[in-house]
């Protein structure tokens, strides 16, 4: 999917921190018209500092590489269920994984692209504002985490 960097920031932390589900999302919903308006699937959202927060409904990861990185919930970000999910099996799997706050030109430098929600799962993103992602295809490791996260659905859902 694409997805478009808006000029609607995510709410600062200490304004409307995301742990407190509100049932206020109108900042979100800006942030997806304006993404939508232009043409894209979803719009990403910095934060006050300037630095990768999250998509819409969405967190988001990237990988530069091999390394599988996504903002930490310093950025303001909500804790998402599917994430802390993400988060378990890429660390059971050994994955390396960084937390942290991330740039918008970091980002832009990403070889891979991911957004993680519980309607979408694992969802790449191959299209960043005009910038392709990778060779604008899912790649090598969202394919895997994609695979992963389903194997370990079907395990707790089956046995």
């Amino acid at each position: 999917v694409s997805v478009k960097c808006v000029t609607v920031r995510r709410n600062p932390k200490n304004s409307l921190d995301p742990v407190i589900k509100s049932g206020n999302y109108l900042n979100n919903f800006l942030a997806l018209h304006e993404a939508r308006k232009d043409g894209y699937f979803d719009a990403l959202m910095l934060n006050q500092a300037g630095h990768v927060a999250e998509l819409s409904t969405s967190n988001i990861f990237y990988v530069k590489d091999g390394i599988i990185k996504t903002p930490s919930l310093d950025c303001g970000i909500l804790s998402g269920t599917t994430r802390n999910f993400i988060l378990k099996i890429l660390t059971k799997a050994n994955y390396n994984i960084q937390e942290g706050s991330f740039t918008y030109d970091e980002l832009k430098d990403a070889d891979e692209i991911f957004m993680t929600s519980t309607l979408k799962e694992v969802l790449p993103i191959t299209k960043l504002d005009n910038l392709i992602v990778g060779n604008g295809l899912p790649r090598a490791m969202t394919l895997q985490i994609c695979e992963l996260f389903k194997k370990e659905v079907n395990r707790l859902v089956y046995g």
